[in-house]
This record gives C-alpha cells, structure tokens and sequence, in this order.
C-alpha cells in the first residue's frame, strides 16, 4: 500500500515518486533547477537519524545525485 510522506521521513533504500513541491515560488524554482519535479521518480541514497538540522537526504534522480537539507526535503511530498 502506498502512502504519501515528506521526503525527509523516507529511509536509506526507499523508492518513491514525487506528487507535491509545497514551498513558495523561490523554492519551487530551486528545487526544480535541481532536477527534482512533481511525477519524477527518486531513491533515497542516504537519510541519517541524525539531528534534522544537521545532517542532509542524499537522494539519486534518475543519473543525478543530489543532497537536500531536511528543511527543503520536508517540503517535498512523495508517495512511497
């Protein structure tokens, strides 16, 4: 059954699809130069446990390999 989450509560492995950017426009237009868009498909490369503020979501979007801090990955909704 799938569900939909924030992407930063994904763990290490997990494979998902993007549904929703919910950010202002600065946001959205970062995210997206980035190569992250609503439909693309992403696996989580690395999502530590360790404190949100200080660590990042190494994320691999189709050959790109991107990090997001858990600030902007928590604007990210995806379905798993």
């Amino acid at each position: 059954m799938s569900r939909s989450v924030s992407l930063d509560s994904l763990e290490t492995g997990a494979t998902a699809r993007v549904l929703a950017l919910r950010g202002g426009r600065e946001f959205q237009h970062r995210i997206q130069s980035l190569g992250l868009s609503v439909g693309c498909e992403l696996y989580v490369m690395q999502n530590d446990s360790k404190p949100k503020n200080e660590s990042a979501v190494a994320i691999r979007v189709g050959d790109t390999r991107l990090m997001i801090g858990h600030g902007m990955a928590q604007k990210v909704i995806v379905r798993q």
